[in-house]
């Protein structure tokens, strides 16, 4: 008997709906990023993207524990001097949950590991994580996102901040 070792050929992915209504944002996330990751599968293979696709609804519904919603703080620096914007998670919570939930998965260190080992575009990656604020949009997320994850194939167009290859 081998070793089983995933590829694009033999990956068979599925799609997860996540409610995250009442539940803790990080605990939400937790599984979203097991999911995303593939580590719940018997052939998961650390080098290669075999995770399943998840949509997360509710998800301004979620909860913070604690003090959280007054302690922590969403921090973004633009690269110039003074540019830290800050925000407070009650705010990020009532205005942009969505993004709130995507941070919550996005930094988990286990799809750090992925994001260094499997290079994905952004337009993939929003392929693979969807929010949707209600049920009802779940279905025209899931025809838009077949779309995006047929286009996933294709190779990325570069930016202006790739470096150019010297010669």
């Amino acid at each position: 008997m081998s070793t089983f070792m995933a590829n694009k050929g033999n990956i068979v992915r599925k799609w997860y709906i996540l409610d995250a209504a009442g539940k803790p944002l990080g605990k939400t996330a937790a599984a979203a990023a097991t999911l995303l990751r593939g580590k719940h599968k018997p052939e998961f293979t650390p080098h290669a993207d075999c995770g399943d696709f998840v949509v997360i609804v509710n998800a301004e519904k979620a909860v913070l524990t604690g003090k959280k919603l007054e302690q922590k703080y969403y921090r973004r620096h633009s690269g110039w001097i003074g540019g830290l914007k800050e925000t407070k998670y009650r705010l990020l919570m009532q205005q942009k949950p969505e993004l709130a939930m995507q941070l919550a998965v996005l930094c988990l260190p286990p799809l750090q590991a992925v994001f260094d080992t499997v290079p994905m575009t952004g337009e993939q990656w929003a392929c693979v994580l969807a929010l949707a604020a209600a049920p009802v949009a779940v279905c025209e997320l899931g025809k838009a996102l077949g779309r995006a994850s047929r286009r996933a194939g294709r190779p990325a167009r570069r930016s202006r901040r790739q470096a150019v290859p010297s010669r």
